[in-house]
């Protein structure tokens, strides 16, 4: 858009057709993407939800339909929320799902696993869609987009004090059996945290973001930083990634 180069954006349309083709669709579930790749950590061998992944495809096919007009993108969008709205043994893409509050799952495994990045990338899609579509002309899915997003963002918030070590951030909260009881981010995750919370205070004002957003930051020092990896060192030698 920015450079209005026409072979960007027929190479753009193509990965937004991609997703469109590549979607599988449900009466109950909505639309939905599986990925194939496996996550042998968390014990995920069959193709996979994930609230990741509905969230890129929302980014990408909103975009599509306002570069083109054409309503099948948006459509399928607005199919793509269900699996927001329900939780993993209903075949959906969240956990701790309450009339007002949710996490959205970057890994569908047998539990929650909770991972903090991969929620925060969730929203963004939603976030993409609310911003997007018209809301009078739209008003039931632009309404549940907004719930969705205000549920996800009130588990988060909810969720932070949970990943808080006191000198620096879990990675997830797994609670697969023989997943580590704690395993840290990794530097650059600890970092792109903090610039999530960051956007996300950007978008909802929210206080609650703010201050984990500058808490994690305060953390990414030398010290903390060698703290952290004898815990992930053992984190790993459990999960055998060593």
């Amino acid at each position: 858009m920015k450079s209005k180069d026409e072979e960007k954006k027929k190479h753009f349309l193509r990965i937004a057709e991609w997703f469109y083709n590549n979607k599988t669709e449900d009466n109950e579930l909505g639309t939905y993407w599986l990925t194939d790749v496996e996550k042998p950590e968390y014990k995920v061998i069959k193709p996979w939800k994930s609230a990741f992944t509905q969230s890129r495809a929302l980014s990408i096919m909103m975009r599509a339909w306002q570069i083109t007009g054409d309503n099948k993108y948006l459509e399928s969008c607005k199919q793509a929320l269900v699996p927001f709205t329900k939780d993993i043994p209903e075949g959906g893409v969240a956990v701790d799902l309450t009339d007002d509050s949710a996490f959205y799952e970057e890994y569908v495994a047998k539990k929650p696993t909770r991972v903090l990045d991969g929620h925060i990338f969730s929203l963004w899609g939603v976030y993409d869609f609310i911003r997007s579509v018209d809301k009078e002309s739209d008003k039931d899915a632009y309404l549940l987009a907004k719930e969705i997003f205000d549920k996800g963002i009130k588990g988060l918030i909810e969720a932070l004090p949970k990943y808080d070590m006191g000198f620096w951030a879990l990675f997830n909260r797994c609670e697969l059996e023989h997943y580590p009881k704690k395993d840290p981010c990794t530097i650059g995750y600890i970092r792109l945290v903090s610039k999530q919370l960051e956007v996300l205070y950007r978008i909802t004002e929210k206080e609650e973001l703010n201050k984990y957003s500058r808490k994690f930051s305060k953390y990414d020092r030398l010290t903390n930083i060698i703290r952290m990896y004898f815990i992930k060192f053992k984190a790993l030698k459990q999960l055998q990634r060593l």
